[in-house]
């Protein structure tokens, strides 16, 4: 049934080409006037949305700290902006944050801080009171690496810090939510 709709419309095709009588615009090109004639619209994909240029311009200014991290845009309470803050101290969860070779800062973007769950703490060592832990989730796009600290905002340390490759955190509430003003 395929083969015979794609010969009849093949046929009719060739068909309409054999017979097709316009005349030559002198282009040199034969092609079909109307088509000469035809508007064209401007779909120039450099123009954008203006969040979109507002999340671009966000990227490229935190490419340029010392710490080229964009700081999680959701509103977060003054402990998890604490826990942020003790996180991007810690030399273990920003190590990769820069091209080893070449210092170039990767684009990389703090996704997320969540209070810690009892789960996150299994592998801790030390005593630690659950409430007072945070944790940080941290992506490396062009490695693909998700880095997860957790943090103690009392004792103002990262107790631990792990990464899963091939891995990116679940979507922060700024990507979730349309026109949201706290966008990156």
């Amino acid at each position: 049934m395929k083969i015979t709709v794609l010969l009849f419309i093949s046929s009719a095709a060739f068909l309409f080409s054999c017979n097709n009588q316009t005349s030559s615009s002198g282009n040199g090109n034969n092609y079909n006037e109307d088509v000469l004639k035809s508007v064209v619209i401007n779909a120039d994909s450099l123009k954008t949305f203006d969040f979109v240029n507002a999340r671009v311009e966000a990227i490229k200014n935190a490419l340029r700290q010392p710490t080229p991290v964009l700081l999680c845009g959701d509103s977060l309470n003054s402990n998890q902006k604490l826990a942020q803050i003790i996180a991007l101290h810690d030399s273990v969860f920003t190590r990769s944050i820069r091209d080893i070779g070449t210092n170039t800062p990767f684009r990389t973007e703090i996704f997320g801080v969540y209070p810690a769950r009892e789960s996150d703490l299994s592998n801790v060592k030390e005593k630690v009171n659950l409430p007072d832990c945070y944790r940080v989730e941290m992506y490396n796009y062009p490695l693909n690496l998700t880095t997860i600290a957790l943090v103690d905002i009392k004792q103002q340390k990262v107790i631990s810090t792990f990464s899963q490759q091939q891995t990116q955190p679940g979507n922060s509430f700024a990507f979730k939510k349309p026109g949201n003003k706290n966008r990156h």
